[in-house]
């Protein structure tokens, strides 16, 4: 259940697993990290072993699934998530729709339903755009790539991928199109049709456009 490089297992001197934590740091961030490991209250896999014994108090369970992510277990963070997440009667909170939108990686998900459904109030809850920088890349990555993939060099039937966009995911369709037209351009290198593409689409959509988008573009621009 690793998916990320570096990923760190702590263990005990008698071989069980203690405690996990992920990604590359300066020494002393490291070893501030390392020694959360020789605290029973901050090692990961004991918290995870008391959710499993069946914890479900839910301040109890934000702070396993806030653990869970920070240590890149995924699969136990939607589990957990979701346990917290049917715990709370009102999920349109700040606090509620930060994890959702955490824990949203696929069509699967729960959350995915909420962004794609509800995104005006998601929207006015946690600022423009915010329901829309969630599905849409996963619209792209389950919709779009597959028909990439098939094109090879060649540009995609996009009047097929915008029929089938349309089909599957109508409110959000034309804002999709117009920014798999941007990432295709920008990967191929056809810079003549990339600058149409994305001045249309910054035109249209630039004002939900997430600041690190924003800063993508503009460094493949200039």
């Amino acid at each position: 259940n690793v998916i990320a490089y570096p990923t760190y297992l702590i263990f005990d001197p008698k071989g069980t697993i203690v405690h996990r934590f992920v990604g590359s740091s300066p020494p002393d961030l490291f070893l501030a990290e390392a020694k959360k490991s020789l605290i029973p209250d901050s090692q990961y896999y004991l918290i995870l072993a008391r959710y499993k014994e069946g914890d479900r108090n839910p301040a109890f369970l934000r702070l396993v699934v806030s653990k869970a992510v920070q240590a890149y277990d995924l699969r136990n963070a939607e589990k957990i998530g979701n346990d917290y997440l049917s715990s709370r009667k009102n999920l349109y909170t700040k606090e509620n729709l930060a994890l959702i939108k955490e824990l949203t990686n696929s069509s699967r998900d729960r959350g995915f339903a909420i962004m794609i459904h509800h995104p005006s109030k998601v929207d006015a809850i946690m600022g423009t755009g915010t329901a829309a920088s969630v599905a849409d890349p996963i619209i792209i990555r389950e919709v779009v790539v597959p028909y990439f993939l098939q094109s090879a060099k060649k540009d995609p039937d996009w009047r097929k991928i915008d029929a089938g966009l349309r089909r599957k995911y109508p409110g959000s369709a034309a804002e999709v199109l117009a920014r798999s037209k941007v990432i295709w351009y920008r990967q191929q290198g056809k810079w003549d049709q990339f600058q149409y593409d994305i001045v249309n689409y910054m035109h249209k959509y630039g004002k939900s456009v997430p600041d690190e988008s924003l800063n993508d573009y503009a460094w493949t621009v200039f």
